[in-house]
């Protein structure tokens, strides 16, 4: 089952503080894109969200989470158990290969 892509709006106390771009696959969930406001960072809330969207690969019957983090980011996904698989071959855009952590649920 593929779903397309899904975006969730973040909000606290009636204010917008990110959005996550996320994709069901067939068998796993993929991390499009997570972003908070800076002010919102370090604060337990992307941890919360991904805790939430585990809950949700679950319930779709996925068995693992995968994310393609950039920059600073890669600390945060490390942070909460996700482990590089290396560099991988993705399909879009064509032959472009980028490091793909991976967390099994």
């Amino acid at each position: 089952m593929t779903h397309g892509d899904i975006v969730d709006l973040l909000f606290e106390n009636n204010t917008q503080i990110g959005y996550c771009r996320k994709i069901i696959r067939k068998g796993y969930l993929w991390i499009n894109h997570i972003e908070l406001l800076p002010q919102y960072r370090l604060m337990g809330y992307g941890r919360r969200i991904m805790l939430e969207y585990e809950n949700i690969a679950l319930q779709a019957n996925c068995t693992r989470i995968e994310c393609e983090p950039i920059g600073e980011s890669v600390v945060f996904w490390q942070r909460i158990g996700y482990n590089n698989l290396g560099r991988q071959t993705r399909g879009y855009p064509p032959n472009e290969t980028d490091d793909i952590y991976q967390k099994i649920i």
